[in-house]
Formats: C-alpha cells, sequence, structure tokens
C-alpha cells in the first residue's frame, strides 16, 4: 500500500490512464491546431470570450543579399577580364571595390562571356535568415504555472 492509504497497483494504473488521456489530446491538438493554422493570421475568439488564440502567419526566410568584392589575389585576372574597361568597373580605394551598379555595367562594357566571368569573380553572398513556420500564441492564463522557488 502507498502512501495515503492507495494500493500500488490503484497508482499505477491510474497513471497509465492519465498517461493514454493525454496522448490522445495531445493528437488531438494537433489536429485542431492544424486546422487553426488554415484560418488568416490574426486573433479568434472561440465560444467564450475568454478563449481568445492568435493565428502568426508564417514568414519566408532570405538565401542573402548578392554583392561584388574584388579580393586582392583576383586583381589580375579581374583585370584581363575588364582589358580597358577596369577603371570604370572598379573604384580605387586601398583596394578594388566594384562601382555602384557593378553587375548592370558590366555587361554593357564587356562581352557577354567576360561580363559572366567577371560577375562570378567578385560575386559574394551576404548573410541570410532562417524563415519561421506559422504558429498559435495562446493566452497567458493557459500556461502552465512556475514551480514555487523554495
Amino acid at each position: 500500500i502507498a502512501e495515503g492509504g492507495i494500493p500500488a497497483s490503484q497508482l499505477v494504473t491510474a497513471a497509465i490512464v492519465l498517461k493514454q488521456q493525454i496522448n490522445d489530446a495531445v493528437k488531438n491538438l494537433g489536429e485542431v491546431e492544424a486546422r487553426l493554422l488554415q484560418l488568416a493570421p490574426g486573433k479568434h475568439t472561440g465560444n467564450d470570450e475568454t478563449h481568445v488564440v492568435t493565428v502568426f502567419g508564417a514568414v519566408p526566410g532570405s538565401a542573402g543579399k548578392i554583392g561584388y568584392a574584388l579580393k586582392a589575389d583576383d586583381e589580375k585576372r579581374a583585370r584581363e577580364l575588364a582589358e580597358t574597361e577596369f577603371g570604370n568597373l572598379f573604384d580605387r580605394m586601398l583596394s578594388y571595390t566594384p562601382c555602384e551598379g557593378f553587375a548592370a555595367v558590366a555587361p554593357k562594357l564587356l562581352t557577354p562571356a567576360k561580363s559572366r566571368d567577371l560577375l562570378a569573380l567578385c560575386q559574394v553572398f551576404g548573410k541570410g535568415y532562417a524563415g519561421r513556420g506559422a504558429y498559435i500564441g495562446y493566452p497567458d492564463w493557459l500556461k502552465p504555472a512556475k514551480p514555487a522557488k523554495e
């Protein structure tokens, strides 16, 4: 007999039954949430005015912005490709930096093959960011209470 006078066998059975009910409820909740996510983003109220959920729509990610830069090691090859237009395509600083509108200007000044190769030589990728899937925000009163600190 366990503490409180309840036989251990009854506690085990009660735990198993509750665990199964929780598993079933979680499965049902998943099905209901999948249908909620099909609603338009925003607040939605249930039959009781305190039953409010917020549907947040998905946010697409980004692969990152394409930019152009010329590494010091690539200057010789860039000069070969750009030939006499090198000065029009690059601004001299401490190193060469592609001019404003580089990707649009290069094809106008160079042959298609040289322009393609020069753009590929100088292309750099900016940092992208991950997207976020749609989700449901529940009211604070539904969140489990935090255990009291002793």
